[in-house]
């Protein structure tokens, strides 16, 4: 995804990483703090295997409570089995 870029972290047996999106983080001219924010099931596709239905850089929805979140540096991603994926924009 990020060209030139070396990833930190690589899928493993069918998994997707995610880069989770937050919602509500303006409301007209007023930025909501983090820890109010309401988490939405959308991420990013950051990493997947080339034979995934989804790519890198892809929109997607997912399942509630699917996955797991890490944290690498500041950076918070979600690793979801690739079947909890249910849709994409």
């Amino acid at each position: 995804m990020n060209a030139g870029k070396r990833s930190l972290i690589k899928y493993f047996k069918g998994n997707v990483i995610l880069k989770p999106l937050m919602g509500g983080e303006k409301i007209g001219g007023i930025l909501i703090p983090e820890k109010s924010r309401i988490k939405v099931n959308e991420g990013i596709v950051h990493s997947c295997s080339f034979t995934a239905s989804v790519t890198e850089g892809e929109h997607v929805i997912y399942e509630s409570y699917a996955g797991f979140e890490i944290k690498v540096g500041d950076e918070v991603f979600i690793i979801v089995p690739e079947e909890d994926i249910i849709a994409t924009r």
